[in-house]
């Protein structure tokens, strides 16, 4: 009995589903843009990038196309302006020339320490992962899929959009000094040396799960919506945070 059900139903799904947009031997290529988070217990939204590619391996019943691929995700947020700590320790060069004993001499001058400043703070993560998606058309030329991927990624953080430095110091001069005839040269500027504090890059998992749709225009060209886990880091770190790529829209192209 349960053989003849599920024989029925595969027969009215097969005599009601229409052709398949995306087929076994088929290549698509997807570029797509969304929104997103980053969670540190607040949220910070992201702007994301995706691209990737699929090849249709297999079918089921002439109904669904399972597809195997890769995707390249990006995710960044602008965290806001926070306090950042900056070091230095490099050496430079002063010329002394003495016009009053027989001293003629460079030397090198070390200077080392540490200062603060105003910084604009980012999360800038990126992926790459392998996956395998399930595709079904239930209208003429709309390609309906669901994806799951793993793979790689990157948690890492920038920063920029540097003021208000405090505890460095410059200084440069050239000429005479003190007795008749003496002459020193020499420039420094701490700004120049210094390193700005920010946690290390990370390498994470990433993984993603799923849904979307794909309307095709002409025979190549189609319009797409992704809804899910489009691309997440994970890591299990308060101070890092994971990233999730949640909405996208962009184009698809079938080879």
């Amino acid at each position: 009995m349960k053989k003849l059900l599920s024989l029925t139903i595969l027969c009215l799904v097969c005599a009601t589903a229409t052709a398949q947009v995306f087929e076994k031997g088929d290549r698509l290529a997807d570029l797509s843009i969304g929104v997103g988070s980053v969670d540190f217990g607040k949220s910070y939204t992201t702007f994301d990038q995706h691209f990737g590619m699929e090849w249709g391996v297999a079918s089921i019943a002439d109904v669904v196309t399972i597809g195997v691929g890769f995707t390249v995700n990006n995710s960044y947020a602008s965290l806001g302006k926070g306090r950042i700590a900056g070091t230095y320790d490099y050496y430079y060069s002063r010329y002394v020339n003495s016009g009053v004993i027989d001293y003629d001499r460079t030397q090198q001058v070390h200077r080392e320490g540490v200062g603060y400043a105003d910084a604009v703070v980012s999360r800038d993560d990126v992926n790459a992962q392998a996956t395998v998606s399930f595709h079904y058309s239930p209208l003429p030329k709309l390609d309906v899929f669901a994806k799951v991927g793993a793979g790689i990624g990157v948690m890492n953080y920038t920063i920029g959009k540097i003021s208000n430095e405090e505890g460095f110091s410059s200084d440069s001069h050239s000429g005479s000094f003190g007795q008749a005839g003496s002459v020193m040269e020499y420039s420094y500027n701490d700004l120049d040396h210094v390193k700005w504090s920010k946690p290390k890059s990370k390498a994470v998992p990433a993984i993603s799960v799923y849904a979307g749709a794909a309307y095709y225009l002409t025979d190549n060209w189609g319009v797409e919506a992704l809804l899910g886990l489009i691309s997440t880091n994970v890591w299990n770190n308060i101070s890092y945070g994971n990233s999730y790529g949640v909405f996208a829209v962009g184009v698809t192209y079938k080879f």
